[in-house]
C-alpha cells in the first residue's frame, strides 16, 4: 500500500502550487476629479499615500510609550486596525482606506481614536500626540474622504478567505465522520499552532513535506485499519535504520556512543537510542525483541574512612558520581553486567544482557499491554558505572529491534468494513466504490475524469491477485492524502478578476459545518447543498437552525469559546498551594464548560457569560467556593444561585483566576491583560526588549511593599506606564481573588486587600462586580465577540474585514438580541461567509496557503 500512496504526496505538493499563486493586479480605480478640503486640493490616490507616508504613518510606527500604535497594532493584532511595520507604507495605507478607519469622522476611525481618553479604548493612556499631529491626520483624512476612496457601503464586500487545511482537531472530527474511526490520529502530527488565538485560521497553518509524509503514514494506517480484516504487525528495525543516541538527554558524545559495522555501541555510561514511533493497530500485548550483545566492566569496590560505618563508594557511583574529594581505597572489585533498558511511552523494563565478548547477539524480550494508537519506543543501555585506572567499559551492542502484536486480534468491525463494500465487493464494479470514497471523503460530488484517476491503484492490486478490500484500501489512503481532503478547496474560476461570487452549494456546506460542528456536512446537509436550496436565504437558516440543534454543535464550546478565551492554559498551570490538585482543576474546568454550554445553548446574551446569575458547581467547587454541597455528586455541574458568595460570571471563575495568576500569587497585570486581550480585542503591545522587572516586596528596613505599590512604582517608568495605565486598574479591581481564585481580604502577610482603583477617565472600581459590569456594558465587548467569531468562522485576518461588511454583522447580531445564537445567524447570514472573491496584491494572507 505504501508504494501506491508515496508518489501522490507530490502530486499534492504540485496541487498547492497551482491552487495558490499569485493574483495579477487589480485596475487601479479612476482618479476622482480635484476637490478641496479645507482649503487644501484633495489630489490622487497615489499623492495621497504619499502624504501618508511622510507624515501620518511615522506617528503610527511609534511606541505605545510614544503614542503611538504599532506596539499593540502590529502585524499580529487581532482587530480591524494594523499597522503593518515591516511593509510599505502604500499597505497600511490601503488597508486603513478600505476598511473606512481613514475618514474625518465616524466610529473607530483614527480621528475617532485619537479623540478618545478611555484607557479601555484607545490610544493608551489617553491621546498624547500633539496639536500639529493630530491636524495632519486629521488633515489627510478629510481630503481621503472627499475624494471618495473610501467605502460608501453600497454593496458589501465579502473579502477573501485563503486556502485552509483542516486543523488537527478538524481532521480528527472528519475521520471520525468519514470512516467511523473515533480516537485522535492527529497525534502523529506536529501541533497547529494559533493565530489570532484559533488554530483555523490559514496565515500560519503548516504545511510542508515533513507533515505530508506524516499524513501519508497516518492514512495508510486509516485506510488499512478500515477496509483490510483485523491483523498484527509485526516490524524489525536494523541498526542502520535507528535514530541518533541520547545521553542523559542530550546528544552522545565521542566515545560514549557511536554506529559499528554490527549495530550500534552504548559505552560506559547511560545512554538511549529512539527507535521511532511504533503503531498499535489495536488495544492489547505487544512485544519488543531486541538483538542484543554487551561486555561487563570490573566494578571497583572501596571503601571512605572518613565515614562511619564505611561505605562503599563504588556502590553510590551507580546512581551518583562518587565523592571524588573524600580519600578512598579499593578493597575489591565485581563485574558489573550490561542492563539493556526498553522504555515504552517513557516506562522502562531492565534487562541484564549476558556479557560475551564480541559474541553473538541475543534475543532479549520485553511484552506490555498497550492501548491502540502510536507509541514511542527507545532501547539502551541503563548502567552508570564510573571507571578508574585499567578499568573495562560497561558496553552494550544492538543489532535490530522488532514489533510484533497484539498476541490476541480483535473480532472484525463489520460496520468499519461495509462503509465502503456496501455497493460493491468485486473489481468489475470498482469505479462505483472508488466514487463512494472520494464523494463521502472530499464532501461533494466528483467528477467521472476523478474517479479515473484512481483507477490505476485497482489496477494494480488486481494485477497482484490481492483481494478487492485491499486494492480499495490503496484508493481509500490516497484519497486521504489528497488535498481535496486535507483543505477545504475554494477555488476561483477566474482568480484575476476582483469580482465576488456566492459559494456554491457545496462550499457552503462545508463552510458551515466546520462552522457549528468542528467537522465535515452530514448526508443531509450535502442534499440541500446538491438540490440548491442551501444558497437561499431561507434554506441556509433553516440549515443553521438545525446545526445549532445538534449535539455536534458543542464544538462552539470546545473549539470557539475555549480558544477565544485562552481556556486550554487552565491544564497547564501548576500552582503551589498544597489545596489545588487535580480533582479541583477537574472542578475549575468543568465550571467553565457548564457555564459557556450554557450560555450557547440556552442562547442567553453575551453580558451574561460576563455577569451570570448562577455559579455551576458540583461538590468539590461549591465545597471550595464556601456553598451547600449537599446533594450534589463529582460529576455533575448544576446551577446553583450566585447568592451572597459574591460568584456568577466568567471574571469570578476559580478557573479564569487561577490560570491569570503566577504560581504562587496573583497578578493584577496578568488579568487585566487577558481581560484587555480576550474580552476587548486590545491586546497589550510586547513589552520593551529591556523590561525592569518588578520591584522588591520587601524593603531594606524589613517594611514590607503592597502589590499596589510595587506596580504603581513599576509603571513610574515611562516604558511601562502606557500598557500599565490600561491593565492593572483592571487586575487591582480583582484583588479579592487569590491565585486559585479563592475570596480574601488580606494577603498572606497580613497586609488588607485593596480592590478599589481608578481607571484613567476616572472611573472608580471598587471590586470584581465593578470589573463585570464595566466588561458587560461596553459595547467594546460586544464588537469584539463578534469579531473573535468572524474569525473563527472565517479562518481569516481579522485586519482584512470590510468595515462595511464587518458592521452589517454587528448590526444583525444586536437586532436579535446580542444573543450567542444571534451573533452565528449574523455570521451566517453575512456576505462575509456566504461568498467570496479574489485575493489581490498586497490583500492575501502572508505564510501558509
Amino acid at each position: 500500500m505504501r508504494r501506491t500512496s508515496r508518489s501522490l504526496v507530490f502530486a499534492a505538493v504540485g496541487w498547492l502550487a497551482t491552487s495558490c499563486g499569485a493574483a495579477s493586479l487589480p485596475t487601479p480605480a479612476p482618479t476622482p476629479p480635484p476637490q478641496a478640503c479645507d482649503g487644501t486640493p484633495t489630489g490622487t490616490a497615489d499623492e495621497l499615500a504619499a502624504e501618508y507616508a511622510a507624515t501620518v504613518h511615522p506617528l503610527l510606527l511609534r511606541s505605545s510609550a510614544e503614542g503611538g500604535c504599532v506596539s499593540c497594532h502590529g502585524p499580529q493584532a487581532a482587530g480591524r486596525f494594523t499597522v503593518r511595520d515591516r511593509e510599505p507604507p502604500r499597505v497600511t495605507f490601503e488597508h486603513l482606506v478600505r476598511t473606512g478607519l481613514l475618514a474625518s469622522s465616524g466610529p473607530d476611525t483614527l480621528v475617532d481614536r485619537l479623540g478618545r481618553s478611555d484607557t479601555l479604548r484607545m490610544p493608551l493612556g489617553g491621546p498624547t500626540w500633539s496639536a500639529e499631529e493630530r491636524a495632519s491626520i486629521t488633515r489627510l483624512a478629510c481630503r481621503v474622504e472627499v475624494s471618495g476612496l473610501t467605502s460608501s457601503c453600497g454593496a458589501l464586500d465579502p473579502g477573501t478567505v485563503p486556502l485552509r487545511r483542516l486543523a488537527n482537531a478538524e481532521y480528527d472530527r472528519t475521520v471520525a465522520s468519514a470512516l467511523l474511526a473515533p480516537g485522535r490520529p492527529s497525534e502523529r502530527l506536529a501541533a497547529d499552532q494559533p493565530t489570532f488565538g484559533f488554530d483555523n485560521v490559514s496565515r500560519d497553518q503548516t504545511f510542508d513535506l515533513g507533515r505530508l509524509e506524516r499524513y501519508r503514514d497516518v492514512a495508510e494506517a486509516l485506510a488499512e485499519d478500515t477496509l483490510v480484516p483485523p491483523r498484527g504487525v509485526e516490524v524489525t528495525r536494523e541498526a542502520e535504520g535507528l535514530a541518533a543516541f541520547t545521553h542523559w538527554g542530550d546528544p552522545v558524545g565521542p566515545g560514549q556512543g557511536s554506529k559499528t559495522s554490527d549495530g550500534w555501541r552504548f559505552a560506559r555510561i547511560k545512554s538511549r537510542l529512539s527507535v521511532g514511533l511504533v503503531r498499535a493497530p489495536y488495544a492489547g500485548a505487544y512485544t519488543v525483541e531486541v538483538w542484543a550483545r554487551g561486555t561487563s566492566a570490573n566494578h571497583y569496590s572501596c571503601q571512605n574512612p572518613m565515614t562511619t560505618p564505611p561505605v562503599n563508594a563504588c556502590q553510590q557511583a551507580m546512581v551518583g558520581p562518587p565523592p571524588w574529594g573524600a580519600p578512598w581505597r579499593q578493597v575489591g572489585t565485581a563485574p558489573v553486567p550490561p542492563k539493556l533498558e526498553v522504555s515504552i511511552d517513557g516506562r522502562s523494563t531492565l534487562i541484564d544482557v549476558q556479557a560475551s565478548e564480541l559474541g553473538p547477539f541475543a534475543k532479549h524480550a520485553v511484552t506490555v499491554d498497550l492501548e491502540a494508537g502510536f507509541h514511542s519506543l527507545d532501547v539502551g543501555l541503563f548502567n552508570v558505572v564510573f571507571w578508574s585506572g585499567e578499568a573495562l567499559d560497561v558496553t552494550l551492542e544492538v543489532d535490530q529491534v522488532t514489533w510484533k502484536g497484539p498476541a490476541a486480534l480483535p473480532r472484525a468491525d463489520t460496520a468499519r468494513l461495509q462503509r465502503f463494500l456496501r455497493r460493491c465487493q468485486t473489481y468489475g464494479c470498482g469505479a462505483l466504490a472508488v466514487r463512494d470514497v472520494l464523494e463521502t471523503l472530499w464532501r461533494r460530488p466528483v467528477t467521472p475524469a476523478e474517479v479515473a484517476r484512481y483507477g490505476p491503484l485497482l489496477t494494480d492490486a488486481a494485477d497482484a491477485g490481492e483481494p478487492f478490500s485491499e486494492g480499495l484500501s490503496a484508493v481509500l489512503s490516497a484519497a486521504l492524502l489528497s488535498p481535496e481532503f486535507l483543505f477545504r478547496p475554494e477555488l476561483d474560476p477566474q482568480p484575476e478578476v476582483p469580482q465576488s461570487r456566492p459559494l456554491t452549494g457545496f462550499e457552503l456546506a462545508t463552510r458551515l459545518s466546520y462552522f457549528l460542528w468542528g467537522g465535515p456536512p452530514d448526508e443531509l446537509l450535502l442534499a440541500r447543498a446538491g438540490d440548491g436550496s442551501l444558497v437561499t436565504d431561507e434554506g441556509l437558516r433553516a440549515q443553521v437552525e438545525r446545526l445549532l440543534a445538534d449535539a455536534r454543535a458543542r464544538a462552539l464550546v470546545d473549539r470557539f469559546a475555549w480558544q477565544w478565551l485562552e481556556l486550554d492554559k487552565l491544564s497547564q498551570v501548576r500552582p503551589t498551594s498544597s489545596d489545588f490538585d487535580e480533582s479541583l482543576r477537574a472542578a475549575f474546568t468543568g465550571e467553565l464548560r457548564a457555564l459557556l454550554t450554557d450560555a450557547f445553548e440556552q442562547d442567553r446574551p453575551v453580558t451574561e457569560l460576563i455577569e451570570s446569575p448562577r455559579v455551576f458547581a458540583n461538590a468539590r467547587l461549591a465545597r471550595f467556593y464556601g456553598l451547600d454541597a449537599g446533594g450534589l455528586g463529582e460529576d455533575t455541574f448544576v446551577p446553583l444561585p450566585a447568592g451572597a458568595s459574591g460568584r456568577g460570571g466568567l471574571l469570578a471563575s476559580a478557573g479564569v483566576l487561577t490560570m491569570t495568576s503566577h504560581p504562587a500569587r496573583s497578578s493584577p497585570t496578568v488579568r487585566g491583560a487577558w481581560l484587555l486581550d480576550r474580552l476587548f480585542c486590545r491586546p497589550p503591545g510586547a513589552p520593551p526588549p529591556v523590561v525592569p522587572p518588578l520591584g522588591p516586596t520587601t524593603l531594606t528596613d524589613g517594611g514590607v511593599r503592597s502589590v499596589r505599590e510595587v506596580l504603581d512604582l513599576h509603571a513610574s517608568n515611562p516604558q511601562c506606564a502606557g500598557c500599565h495605565a490600561n491593565m492593572d486598574p483592571l487586575g487591582l479591581a480583582l484583588e479579592g481573588y487569590d491565585e486559585l481564585g479563592r475570596a480574601r481580604t488580606r494577603y498572606p502577610g497580613g497586609a488588607p486587600v485593596e480592590t478599589t482603583a481608578t481607571l484613567s477617565t476616572g472611573a472608580v472600581l471598587t471590586g470584581p462586580r465593578d470589573v463585570s459590569r464595566l466588561v458587560a456594558g461596553d459595547d467594546a465587548y460586544r464588537t469584539c465577540v463578534t469579531r473573535k467569531l468572524l474569525v473563527y468562522a472565517l479562518g481569516a485576518d481579522p485586519s482584512r474585514f470590510d468595515a462595511c461588511a464587518f458592521d452589517d454583522v454587528r448590526a444583525r447580531f444586536t437586532q436579535g438580541g446580542s444573543t450567542f445564537k444571534a451573533l452565528v445567524r449574523a455570521v451566517v447570514m453575512s456576505p462575509m461567509f456566504r461568498a467570496r472573491r479574489p485575493a489581490q496584491p498586497g490583500e492575501a494572507d502572508q505564510g501558509a496557503p
